[in-house]
């Protein structure tokens, strides 16, 4: 914990000049570290996700011409984590800052799967703090922006019937809890779903304002412990590589929301910092094209909102590839609209299992994903679908 709070490192990290500016580079410098050790557990927990040897296919953003050898992808994600520890020891260093952020964006330029929310937002706090490394006040009320846009567009796309389904009634009601039907169907219960993404954009909101922020941030705080409770070791113990960052979130909350409690909104941009709005636009404007299905949902801060189309795979048995896939298959042989001598692969489980972490969850991604696999496995005789949950049905990915 010295590290964390060395007074000699952060006047060499901030030169501050008053009291208020030796706060603020204090607390930015503990909420860098904290980031780097979040990001770094939740790399080591999904470490195939970074890597070229497995069998969920490489899907390359954009159509290189060639195959980036596995070695490459090794060494990008060995010397993330190098950097990781230097910045850690270092955080004065703004030049590994940079370095990290470089290896990073070259890590998710060879693999789309690569795209999880999480990596997004630690791509924008490592981008917020380059381009305002002089100015601690700015790091701050950006990072709070990052929070409130967070929680409240999170807490948007998760108010639908199948996150109320899914993640309230089936998650936490019958695996969790263990209730019966007659408690986990009852209306009352079931609309009480609701109330979960409705406390989440409430949060967001209060954090907002100066005299709300603290209850806001108390508010968000309970809701993480709630959320890591539910998925946790102790809960459902699932998507472990999320663990961290729910912890670290908690982190921010306090440090921003609770300590520091005076965020100045005003200082984002100005005459100075024209540099921001594009991660104003980022943070503030395409989440709102997000909603409408004009922007990623992972790049909209929509989070376990169960929206998302998935991809279904549909592989015959006398395929030379058949046996390859069958840790990864579907429990149930065999779906009414599927070729009776077929398995079936749902994308989100396939991934989560083999890489624990799900997919890029959109359309444009599935069609290259299908082109990866094709290229990879040509002999296994598949079928593509896209399933969307929230209107249910299936249609074949052409």
């Amino acid at each position: 914990m010295n590290l964390l709070f060395t007074a000699n490192k952060q006047a060499r990290f901030s030169n501050p000049t008053s009291s208020s500016e030796v706060a603020l580079a204090r607390v930015s410098t503990i909420v860098l570290r904290f980031a780097l050790i979040a990001w770094f557990s939740a790399k080591l927990l999904c470490y195939k996700l970074w890597l070229a040897d497995r069998i969920f296919p490489i899907v390359p953003p954009f159509h290189l011409g060639f195959t980036v050898p596995a070695l490459v992808h090794t060494i990008l994600f060995i010397g993330s984590l190098l950097v990781m520890i230097l910045l850690f020891l270092m955080p004065q260093k703004k030049l590994l800052l940079q370095l990290l952020l470089a290896l990073e964006i070259a890590c998710c330029l060879l693999d789309q799967t690569r795209w999880q929310a999480w990596e997004y937002q630690y791509l924008l706090m490592m981008v917020i703090f380059i381009t305002n490394w002089q100015y601690k006040n700015r790091i701050i009320s950006l990072l709070a922006l990052l929070l409130v846009c967070t929680y409240i567009f999170s807490g948007i796309c998760k108010l639908n019937t199948v996150f109320v389904q899914t993640f309230w009634q089936f998650e936490i009601l019958q695996n969790l809890l263990h209730l019966p039907a007659s408690v986990t169907h009852n209306r009352l219960i079931y609309r009480l779903g609701y109330s979960l993404p409705s406390i989440e954009t409430l949060g967001g909101i209060l954090f907002l304002f100066k005299r709300t922020r603290r209850f806001g941030a108390a508010l968000l705080i309970l809701m993480h412990l709630l959320t890591l409770t539910i998925l946790g070791p102790f809960g459902i113990n699932y998507n472990s590589s999320v663990w961290s960052w729910n912890l670290v979130m908690m982190v921010y909350l306090y440090l921003i929301g609770i300590r520091l409690h005076d965020v100045q909104f005003k200082t984002i941009i100005s005459r100075t910092s024209i540099i921001n709005i594009p991660v104003v636009l980022l943070l503030v404007v395409m989440p709102i094209v997000g909603l409408i299905g004009w922007w990623p949902h992972f790049l909209s801060f929509s989070l376990y909102s169960y929206k998302a189309k998935q991809l279904v795979i549909s592989i015959d048995e006398d395929s030379q590839n058949y046996k390859l896939f069958e840790p990864f298959y579907e429990s149930k042989k065999t779906y009414k609209w599927a070729n009776r001598n077929s398995r079936q692969l749902i994308l989100h489980n396939w991934a989560m299992n083999e890489m624990n972490t799900p997919p890029f969850p959109e359309e444009a991604y599935y069609n290259k994903f299908k082109e990866a696999f094709i290229s990879k496995y040509p002999n296994a005789k598949a079928t593509f679908y896209l399933y969307q949950s929230e209107h249910p049905k299936i249609v074949l990915l052409k």
